[in-house]
């Protein structure tokens, strides 16, 4: 992480893997946007420019000050992390949708999972506090790989008591010389999940310390002193998807098969008992997800409600795409239509749309509209007239009003037959503007 140089006088100094310049406006400082994948692993914010000395405040502290230093700055960085905690992301939330259309079009089936308890993964990554964490590459939060699952799951067929060449591992999972039918999608959170610091403490370092050459080891004996040891995990109760989905995808000339064929046999190799009532599926809780499982890290379980919610966010973006298309289809036809009108009809056309004008007689702007625009156009031109008349014959109970707008109904002929005996404003427009009616 960083490089040491003896300067003359013998006294070690360090570089920072960051420009002065760039260290101070680093994001971790000024937002909450930053890449916690990138801060954990480089530990970026732990290299300071001390503006008194105009040296740099190295992460790696003396041998018997690192635990606490490393405490303080995983403390820091869980404080940090978790200020965006339960956040919607719109790199993650997109990542999410394009997985599941991926998984959707090959086919395959999308889980969704909560992590009943605590979860870690990628401890044995290096890190300089001596357990690494596992971060998406791109997306930078936590995440398992999809090879993690299949792992899973070849163990849970283990737990089961299948052995390695048994047909039922090979045909899922795979095997010396043969690919399994199952692919297996990364695990990714669906929003910003909560992390944070877990203790582990082992009592005897001694014992399990590689001995010096001729040094006998330790025994494990109550005397030794607890090492502390700090490390990340994600806390429990946060929201989770993964995919499956099976080979083969194509036919031999390269054509994706039918959704239906490959879904029918997922449901077979997923669904339906391996082992007596066991499915593969039930291995979430039983076997778990990255380390610690045996120390009851890493259960995860189905959940059918974030399903559901899933389902109806889906559905709800659908109907506003398809409203959106819609609406651009009919400002489209709107926007042709006006190309050989009038430009008084433009401008009628434009100002039924600007106040969105309803088919219903008792639309005040509608009758008042027109009205005005008679008022102030006593001789239109025929294509308004064509426009108006269409408009409103286009009312329930006003087909044919145009030409006979007077015209009277009842037994004894003496009621209107269009709008109220008290008058009416769609009359009132046809009489103004149709001066030829029928007696």
């Amino acid at each position: 992480m960083n490089s040491l140089m003896q300067e003359k006088s013998g006294t070690p100094s360090y570089h920072s893997p960051l420009p002065r310049d760039l260290a101070e406006a680093a994001p971790w400082k000024h937002d909450t946007n930053g890449n916690l994948g990138l801060i954990f692993d480089k530990c970026g914010d732990a290299w300071t420019w001390d503006t008194t000395t105009g040296k740099v405040l190295v992460f790696n502290p003396p041998k018997d000050e690192r635990a606490g230093k490393n405490r303080d700055w995983l403390d820091e960085f869980v404080a940090m992390a978790n200020q965006r905690a339960g956040r919607s992301d719109g790199q993650l939330q997109n990542a999410c949708d394009r997985q599941r259309r991926m998984i959707q079009q090959l086919g395959g089936g999308i889980c969704y999972v909560r992590n009943e308890s605590r979860f870690v993964t990628g401890m044995g990554r290096q890190h300089p506090l001596e357990n690494g964490f596992s971060w998406h590459p791109t997306l930078g939060t936590p995440y398992l790989a999809g090879s993690g699952l299949k792992g899973m799951f070849r163990a849970w067929l283990r737990e089961c008591g299948l052995g390695d060449q048994d047909s039922r591992i090979i045909q899922r999972c795979g095997g010396r010389g043969q690919i399994g039918e199952l692919v297996f999608f990364d695990m990714l959170p669906l929003q910003r999940v909560r992390v944070v610091k877990e203790i582990m403490t082992p009592h005897y370092g001694d014992y399990y310390r590689k001995p010096s050459p001729g040094e006998s080891r330790k025994p494990p004996g109550d005397w030794q002193s607890p090492n502390p040891i700090s490390f990340l995990a994600v806390e429990a109760d946060q929201p989770w998807q993964f995919g499956i989905a099976v080979r083969p995808m194509c036919d031999d000339n390269g054509v994706l098969l039918r959704s239906r064929e490959r879904r029918e046999r997922l449901g077979e190799l997923i669904d339906k008992p391996v082992v007596g009532s066991e499915s593969l599926l039930d291995g979430l809780d039983w076997v778990g997800l990255g380390a610690k499982t045996n120390i009851g890290m890493g259960c995860f379980t189905v959940d059918s409600e974030i399903e559901r919610k899933i389902e109806v966010e889906e559905e709800t973006a659908r109907r506003q795409r398809d409203a959106a298309i819609e609406e651009a289809r009919k400002a489209a036809e709107f926007t042709e239509s006006l190309a050989s009108a009038s430009p008084q009809l433009q401008a009628l056309m434009k100002q039924q749309r600007a106040e969105s004008w309803t088919r219903a007689a008792d639309d005040q702007k509608m009758t008042q509209g027109i009205l005005d625009f008679a008022k102030s156009n006593p001789d239109p031109p025929q294509d308004c007239l064509d426009w108006i008349r269409d408009f409103i014959e286009s009312i329930p109970n006003y087909k044919g009003v145009w030409t006979n707008a007077n015209a009277m109904q009842g037994k004894r002929n003496d009621k209107p037959k269009y709008g109220s005996p008290k008058g009416s404003k769609v009359r009132d427009i046809v009489n103004q503007l149709n001066p030829e009616l029928e007696s």
